[in-house]
């Protein structure tokens, strides 16, 4: 066990500081300026050209023009809009003092600033043998007269780790983030960005030097959200800044969010693993259903058009014909995925007017959301829904959250415009060509929108509500019936809103899931989850570990190529269960729907996502990727949780730009047995079972032990490698049932696969399969032989079974048939 090192104070001739057995932080000793970051394990000073400019905070004071605040500010060129640089390099150090209280050494500098006589307090806490260091700015106004300030803490500049910027990378924390990119870049110009929107989730940034193990990175912990524009800067600089300007009174003082500056070893998600801590701690995460835990397979459909049901009325008697709302099921039964959750758009009466034929695809924005009427409204809409229930199957609809078509009964009577985002002009928002785009401030909107999504939950029955835009924007409003206390205050009216739908839903019934269309941290106050849009290239999605898995992420897969080999590398819920090649580097290709041509095989990922839940909703990667040395196109994950650890893997294409979203987990089968080599592993696991992803069949896989190092061999395409501990409850195992078809019986045999455990305990398990009967209760002790029945009348489609109990959750999918079909493969 290593000892402890004490922080104690550094003072020299011309620096004063603090410095532990990892970190190391020096001031100039006349101007109190940042001027050291050292790097104590890895030996490497992080600011290389501390004289460029001062650090680790910048005012602009007394500007004449307001600060320019748009939903993506591509640059701040705050020189323009006058008043004076406020840099702790050209201030004076009126006072320093250090002390050590409670396992940490706290040191506090008094910088003053001689033309506009701000008084600036800094105090820094680095506890004990520890990277993180908490950060405080109170800025005093000392002069006569009041003064207005634009802040930026942090502001670090001349940053460089190891021997040159070059190899530097950075996270782009847009949507659900991309890890890896050049950290100084000009990329940074296009993704910086306002905090609660599209352009920036969270309230952290991360740089790392993979070559020398390394990072630095920061965490503004501030639960109140207050506006912030965050960016990395082309000149090696790292800003977060405070808006609008404040207003400081004669003796009037501010204390801005403490910033926790993470100078560390590893990669970035040393710093989203902190950041994970302090969201868990500083706010109150809504949990989610616990029958969200069941969803394996995501997507967002549309209901058939009204050309299509009428059509369908004509004949009504086709096999899958869909005629009115009460035949739900048939749209889950009939779709060749395994999906256990659709989202529906296209549901709401606006489709069957004249509009859409204008309004595009966004005939689903009516900010109504009736049930349409040639289905049988919401009467047949809830009997539909219940069906769904009855097979397993969830229901979610989609609801504009900040967009309604012009044409829409709610915009008449001017309800439109006083809903509106006004913007500095007076002018409406035009995001989409013939829609208002409401205010979230507006409180008329936010109580009709909570009115909605509590109707159609009371009207139907459905499992939730996904608010589409939520996540994207983020714009001022000007709007003067709103009464807003501040134009800027988009971040306070969206919590006001999600909790407003949320209150309403809870009404109805508190087990309702409510998403959003892209991850921000603070939406976890009161959603489960939301899409994500954006591929992450070779790496996790930064959201997935710097946000606690309550608040969760599925991944919208039509729209980038994501598939369900990324959704198993990242932790995801994916919307498609393809694998994607070129067709030159796979002989068989299966169709895809949709868009994409040469999609490869489907995989059967989400069955086993159902067994590895604890891991993969749950879990956590380890911080440093699994590697495969004879193989660079080989790309893994290895997560960790409590009874296994789990190794997911396979052949990747990653695009050249991470931001484009065109990677993915490809199908092109390994050239042969393929040595992967673990960063870690407990010492407890000594066995390994390798499940070929394409056909869920399990085999052992050699697990050797090294002076250099732990491997795992694997030989399948897409492999997940299963790591039991000592503790692990069994595994199941039961043959692929066969096709059936209605009326018929078979009999499902069911064993324990528990290779760790020296004597095999009795095994107690419930069988169900939702739409199919069970004999008896369903609750068996193994091995056991379960007789499974298929109702007369039971529609043709997909249906699971399921087993749960004292073991790892079993899920398998069977086809049940028509009757009539010549080959029923029995």
């Amino acid at each position: 066990m290593t000892q402890t090192v004490r922080c104690e104070q550094i003072e020299t001739e011309t620096e004063v500081g603090l410095t532990n057995g990892q970190v190391e932080l020096r001031f100039d000793k006349e101007s109190g300026a940042l001027v050291s970051v050292y790097n104590r394990a890895t030996e490497d000073e992080y600011l290389k050209d501390a004289d460029a400019e001062g650090s680790p905070f910048r005012i602009y004071a007394n500007i004449t023009e307001p600060c320019p605040v748009k939903e993506a500010i591509q640059e701040l060129a705050l020189e323009s809009l006058g008043g004076r640089a406020v840099d702790p390099a050209n201030c004076r150090l009126e006072d320093w003092s250090f002390e050590h209280v409670d396992d940490a050494g706290i040191i506090t500098l008094v910088l003053r600033h001689a033309a506009t006589d701000l008084r600036l307090e800094l105090a820094v806490k680095l506890p004990d043998d520890d990277v993180a260091a908490d950060c405080t700015l109170t800025v005093a106004n000392d002069a006569a007269q009041s003064q207005t300030i634009l802040t930026s803490f942090p502001y670090l500049s001349g940053l460089c780790l190891g021997e040159s910027r070059e190899p530097n990378l950075g996270v782009m924390v847009a949507n659900s983030g991309t890890a890896g990119l050049p950290a100084w870049h000009e990329h940074w110009t296009n993704f910086g960005g306002v905090y609660g929107g599209g352009h920036m989730t969270m309230q952290w940034q991360a740089i790392y030097e993979p070559s020398k193990n390394e990072g630095l990175g920061f965490i503004i912990m501030d639960p109140d959200i207050r506006n912030k524009y965050m960016r990395c800067y082309p000149e090696a600089r790292m800003e977060v800044l405070y808006f609008p300007e404040d207003t400081l009174q004669p003796g009037e003082e501010l204390r801005y969010p403490p910033v926790r500056l993470l100078v560390h070893q590893g990669n970035w998600r040393v710093v989203a693993r902190q950041y994970r801590q302090w969201i868990s701690d500083a706010w109150e995460l809504r949990q989610p259903p616990a029958w969200l835990d069941d969803v394996d397979l995501y997507i967002g459909p549309w209901i058939p058009f009204g050309e299509e049901v009428a059509a369908a009325q004509q004949q009504p008697d086709v096999p899958g014909a869909f005629t009115s709302f009460r035949q739900l099921p048939r749209l889950y039964l009939n779709d060749p995925h395994l999906y256990d959750l659709k989202e529906w758009a296209m549901y709401n009466s606006l489709v069957l007017s004249d509009a859409p034929k204008e309004a595009g695809h966004y005939v689903h924005a009516d900010g109504t959301y009736y049930p349409r009427h040639d289905l049988g409204g919401a009467p047949a809409l809830r009997e539909g829904v219940a069906a769904a229930h009855r097979i397993g199957r969830r229901v979610l609809f989609y609801v504009e959250g900040t967009i309604v078509h012009k044409t829409s009964e709610l915009t008449l009577g001017g309800v439109g415009e006083r809903w509106m985002i006004l913007d500095e002009h007076g002018q409406p928002l035009d995001r989409y060509p013939g829609h208002w785009s409401m205010c979230p401030g507006c409180e008329e909107w936010q109580d009709h929108l909570a009115e909605v999504c509590k109707r159609l939950l009371w009207e139907t029955g459905a499992d939730g509500i996904r608010l589409d835009s939520l996540g994207s924007p983020w714009f001022p409003c000007y709007n003067p019936a709103h009464n807003h206390e501040s134009p800027f205050d988009w971040n306070k009216w969206i919590l006001q809103l999600l909790q407003k739908v949320r209150a309403a839903m809870d009404e109805v019934n508190p087990q309702t899931t409510l998403w959003t269309e892209h991850p921000v941290d603070f939406y976890g106050k009161y959603c489960d989850g939301a899409l994500c849009q954006r591929c992450p290239g070779a790496e996790v999605p930064p959201v997935r570990i710097a946000c606690p898995t309550s608040y969760r992420l599925y991944y919208y897969g039509h729209r980038n190529n994501g598939d369900a080999g990324l959704a198993a590398l990242n932790g995801l819920v994916a919307e498609n269960p393809y694998l994607y090649v070129k067709a030159e580097d796979w002989g068989w290709i299966h169709g895809s729907f949709g868009r994409w041509k040469d999609a490869g095989p489907v995989t059967r990922w989400p069955e086993l996502h159902a067994t590895l839940r604890e891991a993969m909703i749950y879990g956590y990667p380890t911080d440093v990727d699994p590697q495969a040395e004879d193989d660079d196109k080989w790309l893994g994950r290895l997560w960790c949780s409590p009874k296994y650890w789990v190794m997911i893997g396979g052949h990747a294409y990653i695009d050249s730009e991470p931001y484009n979203a065109h990677s993915y987990l490809d199908g092109s089968p390994l050239a042969g047995p393929l040595r992967v080599k673990l960063p870690e592993l407990p010492d407890s696991v000594d066995s390994a079972y390798e499940f070929d992803i394409l056909t869920l069949k399990m085999e052992p896989a050699p697990l050797e032990r090294t002076s250099e190092g732990i491997f795992v061999t694997v030989k399948n395409t897409f492999s997940a490698v299963f790591l039991p501990l000592p503790d692990c409850p069994p595994l199941i195992q039961m043959d692929d049932p066969s096709t059936l078809v209605p009326g018929q019986e078979v009999t499902v045999e069911l064993t324990a696969f528990a290779p760790r455990r020296k004597k095999l305990v009795e095994t107690n398990v419930t069988v169900t399969a939702p739409g199919l009967e069970v004999d008896g209760s369903g609750e068996v002790t193994l091995p056991a032989s379960v007789p499974l029945k298929v109702p007369e009348g039971a529609e043709p489609g997909k249906y699971f079974i399921s087993v749960s109990g004292d073991c790892l959750l079993l899920k398998r999918w069977v086809d049940v048939r028509a009757s009539s079909s010549e080959n029923n493969n029995l």
